[in-house]
């Protein structure tokens, strides 16, 4: 009888509906956000968050909304509050820590953009911690860009926005979550594939604002080790989808480069490796993400090349200071200046493909770079990897003493000492380890 009532309780926490906070929720839903906030801060001061004694009163016109499971325990909430001339702002969602990842908290952000839309708002704020990296990857997974960082009482505040100008959000992330996907393959490698074949894999806003995501989720995982970027239908990616561009609706370029390039992920830094898989064009903003990667496996008729020149598209992601790092100025000028598409051999040859593969096998020599790379101890290679960046904007002996810094704190960290054990022990001979 108690395995069968047991079985009977998980099933019912795995139904789940919504419904509007009741009076009687209050307790409930105040200890839920506080737990959340103190999963993120260590501690919390519940002085500070006075408006949860009554969300009614503290944001006049408000909904908010609760998820329930089958045993009657609210598993997740959020509030959604008119702020006039067409914006609602989303406050207060928390989902319980043995429940997250389970699309608890996207059920409830669903309901409250549903009501956003039905007050006719289509624009939806909010705005979240910067370091709570796995509140922004959410974010960003259901349509929100970051706007602006503002510096709180409590640290970055970062502000997002989602604007609806197509319909209910189920048509919404119809059109945009299909155009990135990801995969986790053993030995921590992470597959992102940019999935609009039928436009070359052009990236629009959308498509930037999810490829952002991808790699912060990437970042946030410690099952993870090294990511591979490539293109879905045998193209990595044109760049810029230039019909959304000459629609008025392109991608957004910010003067602040805290925020996130124009096609996405460009201006991060990771303290992981990725590897782009180049099969067919890379060219414009295709190409500066192919740069952005650490290392590029392409086919041999891959081409690269700064296509935008002839339709004075600028870059923007980072494509003027990687190209001349990566190949030197001269190489760097002659693909900026003339446009001109390069192939896989000569790319290659000027160092911008690390490794060349037969056409089609570029996101299997990949991956196996990337399970290679990541079987090896990642705090010393990505240290290692770390000061190599680091150095470009430092004088030599301050980039001498950093390395050092560095190297030291991998040593201290036992890693070096566990891997000479392992040698004298005779492991690592003849090209194993």
């Amino acid at each position: 009888m108690t395995t069968d009532r047991s079985a009977g309780d998980a099933t019912r926490r795995q139904e789940l509906s919504l419904r509007d906070l009741e009076p009687s929720d209050t307790e409930a839903v105040r200890a839920l956000v506080l737990a959340g906030l103190a999963d993120h801060w260590g501690e919390v001061d519940p002085t500070l968050n006075c408006d949860l004694d009554d969300l009614a009163a503290a944001y006049p016109g408000s909904r908010t909304v609760v998820a329930v499971d089958g045993t009657g325990a609210i598993v997740a909430t959020g509030t959604v509050v008119p702020r006039g001339d067409g914006v609602a702002e989303v406050v207060r969602m928390s989902v319980a820590a043995d429940r997250r990842g389970q699309g608890h908290g996207r059920s409830v952000l669903d309901e409250l953009l549903a009501t956003a839309q039905a007050w006719g708002a289509p624009r939806v704020v909010l705005e979240t911690t910067s370091s709570w990296t796995d509140v922004v990857a959410f974010y960003e997974h259901a349509g929100f860009r970051r706007t602006h960082v503002a510096v709180g009482e409590f640290g970055e505040d970062t502000w997002f926005e989602r604007v609806d100008e197509t319909g209910p959000m189920d048509d919404v992330m119809a059109t945009t979550a299909a155009t990135v996907r990801t995969e986790a393959l053993d030995g921590g490698v992470w597959v992102v594939t940019i999935d609009r074949p039928e436009v070359r894999n052009a990236v629009d806003g959308p498509t930037a604002a999810l490829l952002a995501a991808a790699f912060r989720e990437f970042a946030a995982r410690d099952d993870l080790r090294v990511a591979v970027l490539t293109g879905a239908g045998g193209t990595f990616c044109a760049g810029a989808d230039l019909k959304a561009v000459g629609a008025g609706h392109g991608n957004r370029v910010d003067a602040d480069v805290s925020f996130d390039g124009p096609m996405g992920p460009t201006r991060m830094w990771l303290d992981k490796p990725v590897v782009a898989a180049v099969e067919g064009h890379a060219v414009a903003g295709g190409l500066e993400l192919a740069v952005w990667c650490d290392l590029r496996v392409a086919a041999a008729d891959a081409v690269f090349g700064v296509y935008c020149r002839r339709w004075g598209v600028p870059l923007v992601d980072g494509g003027t200071i990687r190209l001349s790092r990566l190949l030197g100025h001269s190489h760097a000028l002659d693909l900026i200046l003339t446009g001109r598409g390069v192939s896989g051999e000569e790319a290659l040859r000027m160092g911008l493909a690390n490794r060349l593969v037969e056409p089609g096998q570029a996101l299997e020599a990949a991956i196996e770079l990337a399970r290679q790379i990541g079987e090896f101890p990642q705090l010393c290679l990505r240290g290692d990897r770390r000061s190599s960046y680091d150095q470009w904007s430092m004088p030599i002996d301050d980039a001498l003493a950093h390395e050092t810094e560095i190297g030291l704190a991998t040593i201290r960290s036992g890693e070096t000492l566990a891997g000479a054990r392992r040698f004298a022990g005779g492991e690592g001979r003849h090209g194993s380890f």
